[in-house]
C-alpha cells in the first residue's frame, strides 16, 4: 500500500520536459573511498535516467560544506558517478549549501526562471522539500509568467549508519526529523510567517 504522506509521482512527457531536475543533497560520508551516501546515489541515478529519456533539460544539486568531505570532493565524486552511468544527456550545475533551506534558496538564485521543476528525493523528505521549492518559486501575482510546476519523484534509500549527521543514520530518525520540521513549517506557513521560518531555520550550519 502506498504511503499517503508521500506524494504521487507525476506523469512524464518528453514533449513538455522539466526545466530543472533537483537532486536533493544528503551531505557526505567521511570515507575518502566512498563519500556519497546511498540516498545521493539513488537521486543521481534517477536524474541520469530522466535526462537520458528526455524528460529534463538540466540537473542541479547542492554540495554541503559540512558534515562530510567538503564541496570539492562531493562535486567531483557526483560528476564521476553520473558519468559512470553512461553518457549524460543534459547540463549539470551545483550550488553550495549546509541545510535544505540554504540549498533551495541557492538553487533559486542560480536558476530563478525555471518554471517546470521536478525534485528527486526520498519519501520522508518529499513534502518538506516541495513546500520549500514552492516558497522560493511562488505562483503569486506575477502574472507576466506562467505559474511554476513543482513535482516530486521519490525513492527508497538504505541509510548509512556511519553518516556524520545522526538524523541520517536510520530511517526512523530521518522520518521523525522530517515530520518535525514539516509540522513546524506548516505552522509558520498557515499563520503567514513562512519568511520567519526560512530566516530562523535557514541559519543552521548542518545538513538536515
Amino acid at each position: 500500500m502506498r504511503n499517503p504522506y508521500i506524494p504521487k509521482p507525476p506523469k512524464l512527457d518528453r514533449n513538455n520536459p522539466y526545466d530543472l531536475c533537483i537532486v536533493a543533497e544528503y551531505a557526505g560520508l567521511n570515507d575518502p573511498n566512498n563519500p556519497l551516501p546511498n540516498a545521493t546515489k539513488k537521486g543521481l541515478s534517477g536524474a541520469h535516467s530522466l535526462a537520458k529519456c528526455g524528460f529534463v533539460k538540466e540537473i542541479i544539486w547542492g554540495n554541503s560544506e559540512k558534515p562530510g568531505p567538503g564541496v570539492k570532493i562531493l562535486e567531483q565524486t557526483k560528476l564521476d558517478y553520473l558519468h559512470s552511468l553512461g553518457h549524460l544527456a543534459c547540463n549539470t550545475i551545483s550550488v553550495v549549501s549546509n541545510n535544505t533551506i540554504q540549498e533551495v534558496a541557492a538553487i533559486h538564485i542560480a536558476r530563478p526562471r525555471a518554471r517546470r521543476i521536478i525534485i528527486l528525493c526520498d519519501g520522508p523528505h518529499a513534502r518538506r522539500y516541495r513546500r520549500l521549492v514552492r516558497y522560493f518559486y511562488p505562483d503569486a501575482t506575477r502574472y507576466f509568467y506562467p505559474s511554476p510546476t513543482v513535482d516530486v519523484m521519490t525513492f527508497k534509500a538504505k541509510w548509512n549508519e556511519n553518516h556524520p549527521s545522526p538524523l541520517q543514520q536510520s530511517a526512523p530518525k530521518w522520518w521523525m526529523a522530517n515530520l518535525k520540521y514539516h509540522a513546524a513549517m506548516l505552522a509558520y506557513d498557515y499563520t503567514g510567517q513562512m519568511d520567519k521560518f526560512v530566516e530562523k531555520f535557514g541559519q543552521r550550519t548542518h545538513m538536515e
